[in-house]
Parts: C-alpha cells; sequence; structure tokens
C-alpha cells in the first residue's frame, strides 16, 4: 500500500511538471528507462517484440483503422511486408548491421507490396537518382535544419536545400537562397554577416555567424524549400559569383551507407553508457534517413526495422516513433525524447499503450 501511494505520488509530480512544460536535459530523460538493462535483457524484449511486432512496423500515429485502411489502399501489402522484415530481422538480432543487410531489409519489406514510386528492379537496390523530400512540421525543426546546415560549413555535400523544387539544370540564375549547400553556403553567411554588421553594433564574429545559420534555418522551415541529396549532381557558384552550375558527378551511394554503418560501429563500441548508445543509434539512423539510400521506403526499413534493430542489439527497448519522417530533420535531442516517448508501456515507458493491429 505504501508503495502504491509513493508511486501515485510520483506520477502526479510528473504529471504537474508536464503542466508546467519543464524541460529535462536528455541524460536524465533517459535515466529512469536505461540504466537498468543490460543486454541479458535482449532475449526477453526480442520475444516480446515478436509477440507485437505489428505495432512496431508502423508510425504510432497511424496505429487506427481509417489510417491503416487509407495505407492498405495506397499501397496494398504494406504493412505485411514489413512484418515480413521486421520478423526476420529479430530472427537474426544478433547480425551486425551491413549494407548487405540492409539490402536485404529493403527487399523483403517492398517485395511483394504495390508500388507506385518503387517498380520491381528499384526493391532491394540503392537508389540511381537523387531524391527528396519536402521540409515540413512533421519532419523538421529549425535546430534539425540548422545541424545540417553545420555539417555543410564543415564541408559536407551529400545534400542541398532547394527553393522551388529546382530541377538539374546546367545553370540556374543567382537568386537568394535558391539552392544551399557546401558550395554556396559561405556566400548565403556572408551575406547576412553583411547585414548584421550594418545594423548590429555589439556582436562578436563568431555570435553574428551562429545568428547567421539560425536565420537561415528560419527561412528554410518557414519557405518552400525540399531537402535533397546531390549525389548525381553537384551544385556550385560559378567564379564570377553570377550563377549557379550544376556539375553532373557520381557518388556512390553504396559507399556513403558503407561510411555510415562503418562510423555507427566504430562509435557504439567506444559507448560508455546507455544514454550514450542511443545517441550513436540516433546519429547512424539520421545519417542514412538523409542519405535515402533508396528512391522509395527509406523511413519503414530505416526507422521501423533498422532503429528497433540497433536498439535491441544493445539492451534497449523498442519503440514505437510517433511519425517515422522526424528522423529527415529532427535534431537529435528532439529525437531522443520521440525514441523514449515511443516505448510501449510494458518496456516502462509511461505514455504508450498496447495498440490491436490485425493484418
Amino acid at each position: 500500500m505504501f508503495q502504491y501511494i509513493i508511486i501515485c505520488k510520483v506520477i502526479n509530480y510528473f504529471k504537474l511538471l508536464a503542466m508546467l512544460k519543464v524541460e529535462f536535459p536528455t541524460s536524465f530523460t533517459l535515466l529512469p528507462y536505461f540504466k537498468h538493462l543490460s543486454l541479458d535483457y535482449k532475449a526477453s524484449a526480442v520475444s516480446k517484440t515478436r509477440e507485437n511486432i505489428a505495432q512496431f512496423c508502423i508510425d504510432a500515429n497511424k496505429q487506427n483503422k481509417p489510417e491503416l485502411d487509407r495505407i492498405e489502399r495506397e499501397e496494398p501489402g504494406y504493412l505485411k511486408g514489413v512484418i515480413r522484415a521486421f520478423g526476420v530481422m529479430l530472427d537474426e538480432i544478433d547480425a551486425p548491421l551491413s549494407v548487405e543487410l540492409l539490402l536485404k531489409y529493403h527487399l523483403l519489406a517492398t517485395e511483394t507490396v504495390e508500388m507506385q514510386r518503387l517498380s520491381p528492379t528499384d526493391k532491394g537496390v540503392f537508389r540511381k537518382e537523387d531524391v527528396g523530400f519536402w521540409v515540413m512540421d512533421n519532419n523538421a525543426s529549425e535546430a534539425g535544419i540548422l545541424a545540417v546546415l553545420k555539417k555543410m560549413c564543415a564541408g559536407d555535400n551529400k545534400y542541398l536545400f532547394a527553393r522551388d523544387d529546382i530541377a538539374p539544370v546546367d545553370e540556374i540564375e543567382l537568386l537568394e537562397y535558391d539552392i544551399i549547400n557546401s558550395n554556396t553556403i559561405e556566400y548565403y553567411i556572408r551575406n547576412k554577416i553583411d547585414y548584421f554588421k550594418s545594423r548590429i553594433i555589439s556582436q562578436s564574429d563568431s555570435n553574428i555567424r551562429e545568428r547567421a545559420l539560425r536565420d537561415i534555418a528560419k527561412f528554410i522551415k518557414k519557405y518552400d524549400y525540399r531537402f535533397r541529396s546531390q549525389q548525381f549532381g553537384l551544385y556550385a557558384i560559378s567564379d564570377d559569383q553570377e550563377s549557379i552550375t550544376l556539375t553532373e558527378t557520381k557518388i556512390d551511394v553504396a559507399t556513403l551507407v558503407a561510411e555510415a554503418i562503418q562510423t555507427y560501429h566504430e562509435s557504439i563500441t567506444k559507448a560508455e553508457s546507455k544514454n550514450e548508445a542511443l545517441d550513436c543509434i540516433i546519429d547512424c539512423v539520421q545519417t542514412l534517413e538523409q542519405i535515402h539510400p533508396f528512391k522509395d521506403a527509406n523511413c519503414r526499413v530505416l526507422v521501423s526495422i533498422i532503429l528497433n534493430k540497433l536498439l535491441l542489439q544493445n539492451g534497449c527497448p523498442p519503440t514505437m516513433i510517433n511519425d517515422l519522417n522526424c528522423f529527415d530533420l529532427f535534431d537529435r535531442d528532439a529525437l531522443v525524447k520521440e525514441v523514449v516517448q515511443g516505448i510501449p508501456m510494458e518496456t516502462q515507458a509511461p505514455n504508450k499503450s498496447p495498440v490491436s493491429i490485425k493484418v
């Protein structure tokens, strides 16, 4: 009885904090869920996950009859395909993440699904052209966009932000913020800094640069931009600074995927806590999602299957992400919260209950 009263008081305390919108640091948020888990937990977690497999194969916000019916109309066989791949993943849970495994799960998840955007020859293979998606509220945050901009500043040329869905052309008139990538970002930052310096006096150069990046991130979030890969065409500002030119190139998608997986394997061996392990897992899944290695069906393979594979492999509970697209352009801290909040009640998360899904 005494324990029950204590538990109720703790629950009411956290409800009060939630009402007050109190934010916790990442390490504190994870502590109640992951600190007591070890690799010994994996076997029982895999078994429990298998019992409720359908719940982990689709966005949590789509686990209702109208949404499931809509998905089945648009892509007959969708859920069965993901469950098939997820089941195989559980069967071989100890198999290390690899390029071959990723291709295998994509084929299993899509092979029997009727898909308009994915032909039979595109299933189980990496894309052969650049792809992209719109920047929207459900898949992007200003902090997530800012993180990508900083990668561009560091020379990362895997992707770009394009305004008005710009198609590959030989030359594009240089308008404000038309194409933002590793080759153009410094040009736009300099323009912003010049603007700030003409109006702001008491700011250091480093602060002005950070503010410039944040302003660009806000602009991208507010207006019609697409986040695009650029493995088959690289944009750069011309020498005369008057236009943006396109250089046809080919960066092997398989190589980018292999590099991301290798980085994960190296970082996960250095993780000294479940918190650090979760950071490594999230970074890996988001890097793969931003590479967008497949022509279609990236989220279901990378976020539903690979994310949960890596969580289970590292002795963490599986999760039901509310909207799989959040791994597109949310920042890491936001993704940590998404993962923790998506852990079902039976694996000790506070706000998710099992949903009955019939396949």
